[in-house]
């Protein structure tokens, strides 16, 4: 391939910078990011924590919490994909990552990632590592203590050992596993996975004296941590504000608020029919805005006629259902409401009715799903 000319080269960096105020914003607050990890580093101190930031760190954004974590003191940075790894570093994130998922030794023949860990998932991908590697690679053997998802079994750990010990580029800097109801009712499972996984990490210990580090738990898996022999959690939903731990609340902030400008504002008649399917109706006159986000930009579609935005501290009800790019709402409450005012569509107050945890609860389903929706193309600020 040619090398581009140098004029082109310059016309590309001359080119101006399009900036513009976008309809919708997602805001992320730095310091409840910083805080929230502070809190659990506090609350747990035999633990380090390395924040999760796959699926768009959680709908928080990639790149931009990466930037944040690389302030702080953690081992690692979790994330899913190859793709995201590779992202991190192309964006000149320097923090050490772990890959969590499935990825090949195809991927990191191509295109070297530097200081990346992988994770080693079944039996039969660490027979592909042992046969297509070709330089040395850190790895995490994940085992399987009960989720029946990824993991190499514990039957299968001296034949691991055996093969890697048999493979001069692997390396094993860690393993882990995964918990399958940690926050659930069902305690005698969770004992079970922990016998498993203490088992088979002393045995790894055994077999790899320099392995550096142990992680079972996420973040509701921490009410477990003195029974664990980990030396790490994965930290996810509790760095982004979410608490799942069951009788234990800490002190943590939701660190995403997703605002968007009201694009249009009507009044209609009594007895008007909202929306696609007219699944509302007006029982009186009433002050309708338009809001330009719907199920594309996350606003999620079971909030149809059930959710509510916030404008001027006021929650107004989702009225009909929700579109695609648009999503409508009863003002009525506000009889001057104007065009462009802001309304906050996820509100970063867990007590309001519009908060992650708020919504995930109108749809029958868990915050991070809510969270994970918000698509990358909405513009993440940082304040």
């Amino acid at each position: 391939m040619p090398f581009p000319r140098l004029r082109d080269v310059l016309r590309f960096f001359s080119k101006p910078r399009v900036t513009y105020a976008p309809l919708i914003e997602v805001r992320i607050a730095k310091d409840r990011l910083l805080r929230n990890l502070e809190v659990h580093q506090r609350a747990y101190p035999r633990l380090e924590f390395a924040p999760v930031l796959k699926s768009n760190a959680y709908g928080h954004g990639l790149i931009e919490v990466a930037r944040v974590m690389e302030t702080a003191s953690v081992p690692f940075l979790v994330v899913d994909s190859f793709y995201e790894a590779l992202k991190c570093r192309q964006h000149s994130v320097r923090t050490p990552i772990l890959v969590i998922g499935y990825s090949t030794a195809e991927q990191w023949n191509q295109a070297k990632v530097r200081d990346c860990s992988f994770t080693i998932v079944s039996t039969d991908h660490l027979r592909a590592i042992a046969s297509g590697l070709a330089r040395p690679q850190k790895f995490h053997l994940k085992i399987d203590t009960g989720m029946c998802r990824q993991g190499i079994l514990p039957g299968e750990i001296n034949s691991a050992v055996h093969l890697i010990k048999q493979s001069p580029h692997i390396s094993v800097e860690g393993a882990c596993s995964h918990f399958s109801d940690a926050d659930g009712a069902d305690e005698m499972f969770t004992m079970k996975q922990i016998a498993a996984w203490n088992a088979a990490a002393a045995e790894l210990k055994k077999e790899f004296p320099g392995i550096r580090y142990l992680h079972i738990a996420a973040t509701p898996g921490l009410r477990w941590s003195r029974r664990v022999h980990a030396n790490v959690c994965r930290l996810g939903m509790g760095l982004y504000g979410m608490n799942p731990l069951r009788g234990e609340k800490l002190p943590l902030a939701p660190a995403l608020r997703m605002t968007a400008k009201i694009s249009g504002v009507k009044t209609v008649p009594a007895g008007s029919k909202i929306g696609y399917g007219r699944t509302a109706t007006a029982s009186r006159e009433m002050r309708l805005v338009t809001i330009p986000a719907g199920y594309f930009e996350g606003v999620d579609r079971r909030l149809s006629n059930k959710g509510a935005v916030k404008v001027r501290g006021k929650f107004l009800p989702i009225a009909g259902r929700v579109s695609m790019n648009i999503t409508t709402a009863d003002a009525t409450s506000l009889p001057d409401v104007r065009l462009e005012e802001e309304a906050i569509l996820i509100s970063e107050d867990p007590a309001d009715q519009n908060s992650i945890e708020r919504i995930a609860g109108i749809c029958g389903t868990i915050p991070y799903d809510i969270a994970v929706r918000i698509p990358p193309h909405l513009r993440r600020i940082m304040v």
